[in-house]
């Protein structure tokens, strides 16, 4: 049996344990409290304290299996584990610290003393991302969050799907097709050679440039030609909403980093925040029902070009993938698929 099924069926089982002897508990309770309204609901608050308690304190911190790996201390705010300690330091920065105190396996608490494994071994993380890789699926949260920016494509998909995804995509990403690729880089980088240079050329002073936001516009334009066989023209217009798609405005609003570190955190943990209806959370969903449009309009074009006979000079991975039959099940990728595909590459521009 897996380690992540081993360790999950012990979580399980005390955890069985745990709420039959709070139900015990609390049915002592009420047979004390008779039929008094206020005791018996003094009884269930109190229960469902204790049943807070034990499970984010008692069992997370000393009984979880997980518990017992080295990892730094807690802190001194109830609930927040290591919480508090990422959030005040730069990126990374207290991972790189443990890695070097603990080793290669390293325990840390989230939220509520949810712990976490945090790996720092190459072998490790190769038996966990491609040897092993069926017996670690990725959590439920994780997914969800990354689906809606990445679409259920090769990153998102578990099990069968992921098999089955990786096997039609073999072909875009044989070693011919990667270097047939290779021209796709030339023209959206020498356009962005030339929006610099006469940056540089009308000014005598030196100028400053947001490099980020450039990369961003040519990074896409290179991953439009690539995937798509279209040019985005992002680096022409710099990201002018007026004269591009979409897709620059829904990547700004979802990545902007203005967004309060905390927020961004917060939004990740506690999914439901993104219901309550603020202005951001209304430019978010909107963004994100942008990605889903734009790409769906991009996977319709393509077939259509392939369809039709006009992609005979296309060396895009999205004519290759429309082209693609499973040679087992005799069918191809259907437009969902290609569409969830698609979220993929555009998220890597």
């Amino acid at each position: 049996m897996a380690p992540s099924s081993l360790v999950q069926r012990g979580v399980d089982q005390l955890n069985k344990l745990l709420l039959t002897k709070i139900r015990g508990l609390m049915l002592g309770q009420l047979q004390l409290c008779g039929t008094n309204k206020s005791s018996i609901s003094a009884a269930i608050l109190t229960t469902g304290l204790v049943y807070f308690v034990v499970k984010n304190i008692i069992y997370r911190l000393y009984f979880h299996p997980l518990a017992r790996l080295p990892g730094p201390p807690v802190d001194w705010i109830p609930f927040l584990g290591n919480f508090r300690e990422l959030l005040q330091n730069d990126t990374c920065g207290p991972e790189k610290k443990w890695a070097k105190q603990y080793g290669p396996i390293t325990r840390t608490f989230g939220l509520f003393n949810q712990p976490r494994v945090i790996l720092n071994d190459p072998l490790l993380v190769k038996q966990v991302l491609t040897s092993q890789q069926y017996d670690f699926p990725k959590g439920r949260r994780n997914a969800s969050f990354l689906a809606n920016i990445l679409g259920r494509g090769l990153l998102v998909a578990e099990g069968e799907v992921h098999k089955r995804q990786r096997k039609l995509l073999n072909p875009a990403f044989s070693l011919q097709s990667v270097k047939g690729l290779t021209s796709f880089v030339y023209d959206p980088t020498f356009e962005l050679f030339k929006h610099w240079d006469g940056a540089l050329a009308i000014s005598d002073e030196p100028i400053a440039m947001e490099i980020s936001r450039w990369m961003s516009h040519v990074t896409l334009d290179i991953i439009g030609l690539a995937a798509f066989g279209e040019r985005f023209n992002m680096v022409k217009y710099n990201g002018d909403s007026n004269k591009v798609n979409r897709l620059s405005q829904a990547y700004a609003t979802i990545f902007d980093p203005n967004n309060p570190q905390i927020l961004s955190i917060l939004e990740f943990l506690i999914p439901s925040i993104r219901s309550i209806p603020t202005e951001r959370n209304r430019q978010y969903n909107r963004a994100v029902q942008w990605l889903r449009e734009e790409s769906e309009m991009l996977v319709l074009r393509g077939i259509k070009r392939v369809k039709s006979g006009d992609s005979k000079n296309d060396r895009s991975l999205l004519s290759i993938m429309v082209n693609f039959v499973d040679d087992r099940t005799g069918k191809e990728m259907t437009p969902d698929e290609l569409r969830e595909q698609c979220m993929t590459f555009l998220a890597a521009g």
